[in-house]
């Protein structure tokens, strides 16, 4: 039981850092700089809440948390 939830947790740092790298990459000021307007670069590059690494890291991240929690349930 105890694994699973590490294993969660871990899980979840996971994604958490992919966001914060990605953040990262939007707030850089040498990538701001190929841009005119922070309009225009989410137009070039999209928005980072729409970011697909991410998005996709956090359905899974979803996914995984269901199966431990059903797993969970069948131990209590």
């Amino acid at each position: 039981m105890n694994l699973l939830q590490q294993a969660s947790n871990t899980k979840e740092w996971m994604v958490k850092s992919i966001y914060h790298s990605r953040e990262k990459d939007y707030r850089n000021p040498f990538r701001q700089m190929l841009y005119d307007t922070e309009k225009e670069m989410e137009k070039v590059i999209g928005k980072l809440v729409d970011n697909n690494l991410s998005c996709n890291r956090k359905k899974s991240l979803k996914g995984f948390a269901n199966q431990v929690d059903e797993i969970a349930k069948k131990f209590i």
